[in-house]
């Protein structure tokens, strides 16, 4: 067996955000894309955004695509800025996890050939093969996992049982074509083996195409004489997160200056580049939801911004053998991450919340809606002796935003209500692991 393997980089401008880490790696990390996009459409997408999310590579039916170099690190196991996934393991992800089917299997078949290729290189054994779900909890990869996790680490063996001169791996570099569409060679710009050369050479109404005629990248508009921006000064915007400082690093983590709605009163430089409410809060465009239009009113007000609602929410936790003070909003965090949480409380100014709990090596409790530490029926969720593993809140007509940590480690990323679209799971945490901190916000 052969495995084309195609290189389009992380240019190097990104590697603040993508792979800013030195990295000698220790582990393969496997995943499941959780869509069905091509690989070398996974990877496009990854280096030409700006989210703290990456991987070294992407497998798909027919080839492998490399983004990061495997001597720097990847932002791919949610077990924070030093945990061993992210610094120390080569993440590879499986394409077309979604829909499964033929292609899935072809595509987790390559992906076993390239960690067998891999694991030979370094002289490393089966026991460097890990799952996502290893360092973070999360179900991925989830078509692997129900398919049998055993079942994969055996066609990875299989590979490396195999006479090493029967795994060649083909290393091709792709070439990019530039033209306006891939049907109309007639307006082709050059062609080149070297990406970033693809992409600087891409004008207005162009884009760069692979060799097998899919879009990686299109060129932007031209930069008027003042930057061009997506909101405007003067606007009111609602906001799913925000952040203290304008320069403050990208990533949820970061972002704890909480959700609401406000005026943009400046543009500034920095990521965070729009100044809400005379620097309260900086959001940037991913931030930003749309545009708040604040109820009119005749009688003379300070500013519009006061007549818009805002639902402010309180919690608290039991860790260690006691309650800990009420936290609001995002200003703190409930818990002290070194004891395992074993019960919550948490109460909204405005409507109602529901919230329930699942504690380790059992179940969920049921739903509780109070708000009173002295009733152990419907006052908090819990029952003091158990570790919590997993939480889940709801609020009665706006959506509650929240995320908890394991003990010693950073956030899982943040759970909607019990939505199960966009990264969200339905719940916060990850069966089996105790948490030690608990935060949440009502958007």
């Amino acid at each position: 067996m052969a495995l084309t393997i195609t290189q389009m980089l992380c240019p190097a401008n990104k590697y603040n955000i993508k792979c800013p880490y030195i990295m000698a790696p220790e582990y393969i990390t496997v995943h499941n894309t959780a869509n069905d996009a091509s690989a070398m459409s996974e990877i496009s997408y990854m280096i030409n955004n700006n989210n703290q999310v990456s991987y070294h590579y992407a497998v798909d039916d027919t080839k492998a695509v490399q983004g990061i170099p495997l001597n720097r690190n990847t932002w791919n196991a949610g077990d924070g800025n030093l945990g061993t996934g992210n610094r120390k393991s080569i993440a590879i992800e499986i394409c077309y996890s979604k829909s499964g089917g033929d292609r899935f299997i072809k595509a987790e078949q390559n992906a076993a050939y390239l960690i067998a290729v891999l694991l030979k290189e370094r002289g490393w054994d089966i026991s460097r093969v890990k799952k996502h779900q290893d360092w973070s909890g999360k179900n991925c990869p989830h078509r692997t996992l129900d398919m049998g996790w055993q079942r994969f680490i055996n066609l990875i063996q299989a590979e490396l049982n195999k006479a090493t001169g029967t795994t060649t791996t083909k290393k091709e570099t792709e070439t990019y074509r530039v033209r306006k569409s891939w049907k109309d060679a007639s307006s082709q710009i050059g062609a080149f083996s070297v990406f970033e050369n693809a992409k600087s050479a891409c004008k207005n109404g162009y884009s760069v195409f692979d060799s097998n005629g899919n879009v990686v990248y299109t060129k932007a508009p031209a930069a008027s004489a003042s930057p061009i921006h997506k909101y405007s000064v003067g606007q009111y915007v609602t906001f799913s997160s925000s952040y203290p400082k304008p320069n403050s690093p990208c990533g949820t983590a970061y972002a704890t200056s909480g959700a609401g709605n406000g005026k943009i009163t400046a543009i500034v430089n920095g990521q965070a580049k729009y100044q809400i409410d005379n620097g309260i809060k900086y959001c940037n465009d991913g931030d930003i939801r749309g545009i708040y239009t604040p109820p009119t009113n005749t009688s003379p007000v300070s500013s519009p911004i006061k007549n818009i609602p805002t639902i402010n929410v309180y919690y608290r936790v039991y860790a260690g053998g006691r309650w800990y003070s009420e936290v609001e909003n995002l200003e703190d965090y409930a818990g002290d991450g070194k004891n395992p949480i074993r019960a919550i409380a948490v109460k909204a100014d405005k409507g109602s919340v529901k919230y329930r709990v699942h504690v380790k090596g059992g179940g969920w409790y049921p739903y509780v809606t109070g708000y009173n530490i002295n009733d152990i029926n419907n006052g908090y969720a819990g029952d003091c002796k158990k570790d919590i593993d997993m939480v889940e809140v709801c609020h009665s007509y706006k959506r509650a935003k929240y995320r908890v940590a394991p003990i010693g480690r950073d956030y899982y990323g943040w759970q909607y209500d019990n939505e199960k679209s966009n990264e969200c799971d339905g719940y916060a945490g990850a069966k089996g692991i105790s948490i030690s901190k608990f935060q949440i916000v009502i958007e």
